[in-house]
């Protein structure tokens, strides 16, 4: 009996469909492209001319406070020449008085050299030779013969009174009298020769004290003379310099202040500018969230396409592998029961202890067991060629057969149980793609048709859409 596997699957018409509108979405997407494109030209040259506007605008008020600058400048430099003008005449002025007092120093000098120093000299001389000790010891003596003339006088008078008294001259109490008055007289004397030592010593020292400030003051006037004439004219000239100064900052304040105005007007322009490019820059903004929109767009349809042309290939795979397991089994099944002998008992009726199989149970099994091509070795089975599992691997997987040969109605059914998980599995993807936005597939009539139905209506297996073996 030759195995099956019925036709090929057919492909999902989404693809197509998805290819369309992905087509259609292009061509929407460049008739908005040049429609925006439109617009932003339009709106393009309506910046270009308020820019050229603004510019010129701004140029004239460059020019304005230019014109303005140099008319500040024509001003200031006017001034600054009348201040040099000015300055020259201040400046000879000085010269002159500076000649003059030089001269009048000259001749004070003159003066000082030819009548105050002789004197100075004189008296220098006489100061400093004032205080000799010839000159105290004369003070002192003369002093000294005063205090004793007066003392002698004052032993004259006490003796008188003494006398008139009752006093006897030549008594003790008279000497006694006589001797204290001499003593007296003695540290009278001394002292007074004293006072006049130091008397004369303080009158030479203020003697050279007054030569040496007479000295000093005649060339100190004549230099202050001077001095006083120089800031005299300096201060003229100063005065002059901060009228010229204020009239200077006041030209720089105005062209300052002028700047200024022309630099907010120039602003509150650029400003308008600004905000017209901004808005134009917004709007290029939305056209560019449509044109990421169109192209998200575009790539859904071509990614929910890919999509399904992925299931397509999918489910081609599925087929081609189920043809090929189908081929291998029947073959396998024929050559094992031979082609007159090709019942199985398996009505229900016949059958008790029913479990159910665990779902990818079997799938896993088929999966799990490696399926080769091979030769019998000569002497066993018909010697030939074959495609299918190993017994020992069936027996291992399923716990059916004895590792030797495989049971024809358990293979049978591992295959008819895989074929089952393997339809659930395509059916899951096939749900997921619905829920992505895609159509949901096609189901086959016979998918819910009861055994015998789906038999007299050609046998089509459910899911994969093949053919069962004739």
């Amino acid at each position: 009996m030759s195995g099956g596997a019925g036709s090929a699957p057919t492909p999902s018409s989404q693809i197509a469909d998805f290819a369309n509108k992905q087509a259609e979405l292009g061509a929407s997407w460049l008739n908005f492209s040049k429609e925006s494109f439109a617009v932003s030209t339009a709106r393009q040259a309506e910046i270009d001319a308020l820019t050229k506007q603004v510019a010129q605008s701004q140029i004239a008020l460059a020019n304005d406070n230019a014109a303005y600058t140099k008319q500040i400048t024509d001003k200031q430099m006017a001034m600054a020449e009348e201040q040099m003008a000015l300055g020259k005449q201040v400046t000879a002025k000085q010269l002159e008085q500076a000649d003059y007092l030089d001269q009048i120093a000259k001749e004070d000098r003159e003066r000082y050299n030819t009548v105050f120093k002789p004197i100075e000299d004189q008296f220098v001389n006489e100061a400093s030779n004032y205080a000799t000790e010839e000159r105290q010891d004369a003070a002192a003596a003369e002093a000294m013969a005063d205090v004793q003339t007066a003392a002698s006088s004052a032993r004259g008078t006490a003796l008188r009174q003494a006398t008139a008294m009752g006093i006897n001259p030549t008594s003790g109490r008279y000497a006694g009298i006589d001797r204290a008055g001499e003593l007296g007289g003695a540290l009278a004397t001394a002292g007074a020769a004293n006072s006049a030592r130091s008397t004369v010593r303080d009158k030479g020292l203020a003697l050279k004290a007054d030569v040496v400030n007479l000295g000093k003051g005649l060339p100190t006037q004549s230099a202050q003379a001077t001095a006083m004439g120089l800031n005299a004219s300096s201060n003229a000239l100063s005065g002059s310099t901060a009228t010229t100064g204020l009239g200077l900052g006041a030209g720089n304040a105005a062209i300052s202040n002028n700047s200024n105005a022309v630099g907010l007007g120039m602003g509150a322009q650029s400003s308008a500018l600004t905000g017209l490019l901004g808005a134009n820059n917004a709007y290029l903004n939305s056209t560019s969230q449509m044109n990421t929109g169109y192209g998200g767009a575009i790539s859904g349809y071509g990614g929910a396409a890919s999509t399904f042309n992925n299931l397509f290939n999918s489910q081609l795979q599925a087929y081609q592998t189920k043809a090929n397991q189908s081929n291998s089994t029947w073959g396998g099944i024929g050559q094992a029961i031979g082609l007159g002998a090709g019942l199985i008992f398996s009505s229900e009726e016949w059958k008790e202890d029913k479990e159910p199989i665990e779902e990818g149970a079997a799938l896993d099994a088929v999966n799990e067991m490696p399926v080769e091509s091979w030769k019998y070795k000569e002497g066993v089975a018909d010697g030939g060629e074959h495609v299918g599992p190993y017994a020992e691997d069936f027996h291992q997987a399923t716990g059916q057969g004895d590792g030797k040969t495989i049971p024809v109605q358990d293979a049978i059914g591992l295959t008819m149980k895989a074929v089952q998980d393997l339809d659930v599995k395509v059916n899951k993807i096939a749900d997921a793609i619905v829920g992505l936005g895609g159509a949901a597939p096609k189901v086959s009539p016979l998918r819910k048709a009861k055994p015998m139905e789906a038999e007299a209506a050609g046998a089509a297996m459910p899911g994969l859409g093949m053919r069962r073996a004739a």
